[in-house]
């Protein structure tokens, strides 16, 4: 049996602080086995499984580190993306107001139009009723008018 000696892939010095309970976190399939300590390349492998072990953990806690950052920095991505949306949709918005504005004026301008004009309407036809003499049953049935109103042949 050879001995592996210091080949090691990573710096021994990752675990400095810590004892064996730091892989508690890993699957107990990971977990080093205690080496025999007769053996020199027994204690190296441990050493390196230790090592290779230490550093799978700091990588998952920074793959987990780098998801919530990830996470964080989409989360801010959409929000930007909102406002850069209202902000746009803002400075559109003084060019839409004025042609609603406009839009408005001009409705509300034909709404008076239409009152007045139902109003000259109503006054001119009061005004004919009241020179006019009433027209005769026979000839409101004739015309099948209502409301007054008399047909009347049109010359060509």
């Amino acid at each position: 049996m050879n001995c592996i000696g210091d080949r090691k892939m990573y710096d021994s010095h990752v675990l400095e602080g810590h004892d064996g309970d730091v892989f508690i976190t890993l699957d107990p399939q990971y977990h080093p086995i205690q080496p025999d300590k007769s053996c020199p390349e027994s204690v190296a492998i441990y050493n390196e499984h230790k090592d290779l072990a230490a550093e799978y953990l700091k990588v998952q806690e920074e793959i987990q580190i780098q998801s919530q950052r990830m996470e964080s920095l989409a989360g801010l991505a959409e929000r930007l993306n909102e406002t850069e949306e209202q902000y746009f949709d803002s400075t559109e918005d003084p060019d839409e107001e004025e042609e609603v504005r406009k839009l408005e004026e001009e409705k509300e301008s034909l709404l008076q139009l239409h009152r007045d004009l139902k109003q000259q309407l109503d006054l001119i036809q009061k005004n004919k009723l009241k020179s006019c003499p009433s027209p005769s049953p026979s000839s409101s049935s004739s015309s099948g008018g209502s409301g007054g109103w008399v047909a009347s042949p049109h010359p060509t």
